[in-house]
């Protein structure tokens, strides 16, 4: 589903939605993108690690050093420059 290297948005950062805490400068937030580090199973859910989460002195004591968030909260980040470059180069119908 998801790669390491890959950016992905967060859809869902509701803290109740895996019994999970929302360590202030931890958390993910809604609409923000980042980058995938390490994907893994964790407890039967597909699990992403993200390089731009930074795990606070606190979170580290009760959880440890790096926790996951379920990368169902996470969709792809799509690049249309593909796209774009395509529509660019197309040639202009004359009439």
């Amino acid at each position: 589903m998801f790669k390491v290297g890959q950016r992905v948005e967060c859809v869902d950062d509701d803290p109740a939605t895996y019994g999970s805490f929302r360590w202030n400068e931890d958390a993910v937030c809604v609409g923000q993108v980042y980058t995938v580090r390490r994907c893994f199973v964790h407890e039967g859910l597909p699990t992403l690690w993200l390089d731009e989460i930074k795990r606070s002195e606190i979170a580290r004591l009760i959880h440890g050093a790096d926790v996951g968030y379920a990368a169902s909260r996470f969709r792809p980040v799509t690049d249309i420059s593909i796209f774009t470059n395509m529509l660019n180069q197309a040639p202009v119908p004359v009439s």
